[in-house]
């Protein structure tokens, strides 16, 4: 079984916020903490599968994009 490329690309994604959220979590009670965890593993997870990271615009074209929104 060979993992396609968007399944990598979770992996490797979830790997690195895993720790981000995990400390983000400290932020709410014990109790609610496991299923707020899954329901933003869930949020990212859904957010991948829709493409959404193959119109990721390069350093030049968001800095410019952010000289604009300030200026306007």
């Amino acid at each position: 079984m060979t993992v396609s490329d968007n399944e990598f690309l979770y992996i490797e994604i979830s790997k690195n916020l895993q720790n981000k959220v995990k400390k983000e979590l400290y932020q709410t009670s014990e109790n609610n903490r496991e299923d707020l965890e899954q329901e933003l593993q869930y949020l990212i997870y859904r957010e991948l599968i829709k493409g959404k990271f193959d119109d990721v615009p390069d350093i030049f074209n968001y800095l410019e994009d952010k000289k604009k929104t300030r200026i306007a």
